[in-house]
């Protein structure tokens, strides 16, 4: 059967960012246009925004913003696009409104002043223009849970309640930009995190350059504060979202494996360069420390938290199997959504470690064989571990009562992200009124059948894509049979 075309979501602007000052909270606020971004209107118009925006992101070699093929003009606009594409999906505002939320409860605690707060606010608006494919489990949205669910998991240690002023502006800081190496997929293992740490020292070094003025870069005063051993701390715990060397050792870090063939680079010293070019002063033992930290143990946790929470099963799998099927589809592509999860805890528990480091059994790796996906401190243990079992028992009966349709799902996306073909789709972009139609055809039933599961949240949702719903709204959809036997324990509230 051919394949139907897909219309891609809302090309329309329907709530544009606030140009400079403060937002509402939770918006997802355009730029000061004194600042490193200006607003889109300030250039010419080519098409509608939406349109010029995926234009201009596919010009890029890799769409992040050290991406080569736009001008600097260009790649002004496309950040400012990005923006407003944010502002559109509610799931990014919620995002942002539990972040600004957490932040001030380290006010109330007595470990941030008010002054580190409005610091890291800004920053936090700053870097949602960093992260150029809102379409996508890697984008802002996941940059602003995770750094939530980092804050609430350094809360729970000993040493960072000790430590806390400091350690935790570290965690922050490095949530915040620990993705923004990554282009429409995470590529090579480390390779986006040093970019990543490069795209901050950049920041660093513009804000250094208008430090003591009122606007502009001089804003991100919560870069400026921060030492040059702070930056090699931070620059340890981006390296720890490595998610292939999650259970690596000292040893193991210092010596990585390189391999053209097959994508390995040795991270740690291509980030001590990118350090050294920036002033920054450390070694491999050094850095290699920082990796296992225990703030870069915490952030490693709290990169992974969110798709281990049973409410965000659904909608995690599918925007992660996109990825992945793009990053490799010779592996990842055709496998139905039992298998896709079945590997993604083979990946906590550490099955996979030994294809890269060999049969050595770290620490790290021998407390996951143990059954503990969460690496960090163990004053969050017991939390995780009750956490994985709830997700078990969810996925389970997602899997017994509305199996059919997750695999149709995996299916299409499978299809989407053939590599035969020289433009691929992006299903998770596609509005739910099209993947209804083509949802039926996979699953090979009629309309009223169909409908009869799951017509009344389709329906409902017609008009949005997944990225554009929330992890209840997703479990609503494609998780209606499950639901209706139990209602509330999968539910977020709104």
């Amino acid at each position: 059967m051919p394949r139907r075309p897909i219309r891609r979501a809302n090309d329309s602007v329907s709530r544009p960012g606030v140009r400079g000052g403060r937002s509402k909270r939770g918006d997802v606020e355009a730029p000061p246009t004194n600042g490193s971004v200006c607003p889109s209107n300030a250039l010419g118009s080519n098409g509608s925004g939406e349109e010029w925006r995926k234009s201009a992101r596919a010009k890029l070699d890799k769409p992040n913003i050290l991406g080569h093929g736009l001008t600097a003009l260009e790649m002004t606009r496309l950040r400012s696009e990005t923006l407003r594409r944010y502002s559109e999906m509610k799931p990014v505002g919620v995002a942002k409104e539990r972040l600004l939320s957490a932040l001030e409860d380290q006010e109330k605690k007595g470990i941030f002043s008010t002054k580190d707060v409005e610091e890291l606010r800004v920053l936090v608006h700053h870097v949602a223009s960093l992260y150029l494919n809102p379409e996508q489990y890697h984008s802002v949205e996941h940059v602003f849970t995770m750094t939530v669910d980092s804050i609430y998991l350094a809360n729970s240690s000993v040493r960072s309640r000790l430590e806390n002023r400091q350690l935790l502006k570290r965690v922050i800081v490095g949530c915040l930009y620990h993705d923004a190496g990554n282009g429409s997929y995470p590529a090579l293992p480390g390779k986006d995190e040093t970019q990543s740490i490069e795209i901050l020292l950049a920041a660093l070094a513009e804000a250094k350059q208008h430090e003591g003025e009122k606007e502009g870069s001089s804003r991100l005063q919560a870069l400026l504060n921060l030492s040059s051993a702070d930056m090699v701390a931070i620059a340890g715990v981006i390296l720890g979202t490595v998610f292939r060397d999650r259970h690596t050792d000292h040893d193991q870090l210092v010596n990585l494996p390189v391999d053209s063939t097959k994508g390995f680079v040795d991270y740690v010293a291509d980030t001590i360069d990118v350090l050294n070019q920036h002033g920054i002063s450390t070694d491999k033992d050094e850095l290699a420390d920082e990796i296992l930290s225990e703030e870069a143990l915490i952030v490693k946790d709290g990169d992974i938290l969110g798709s281990l929470r049973p409410e965000n099963i659904l909608r995690n799998g599918f925007t992660n199997f996109h990825e992945d099927t793009q990053r490799d589809p010779a592996l990842y592509r055709n496998q139905d959504a039992g298998h896709y999860r079945a590997g993604f805890i083979g990946f906590l528990r550490g099955d996979f470690h030994k294809f890269v480091h060999g049969e050595k059994v770290t620490t790290l790796l021998r407390h996951a064989r143990s059954g503990h996906f969460l690496v960090g401190p163990s004053e969050y243990q017991g939390f995780a571990d009750s956490l994985v079992g709830d997700a078990k028992q969810a996925f389970e009966q997602y899997l017994g009562f509305d199996g059919p349709i997750l695999d149709a799902m995996h299916a299409l996306i499978s299809e989407a992200n053939d590599p035969e073909e020289s433009e691929r789709e992006n299903v998770v972009d596609t509005r739910l009124v099209e993947l209804r139609t083509r949802l039926i055809d996979k699953m090979k039933v009629s309309e009223a059948e169909f409908d009869r599961d799951y017509g009344s949240a389709m329906i409902a949702y017609s008009k949005r894509t997944i990225t554009e719903l929330s992890p209840r709204q997703v479990n609503e959809v494609f998780g209606a049979k499950t639901l209706a036997r139990n209602k509330n324990w999968v539910l977020l509230p709104e």
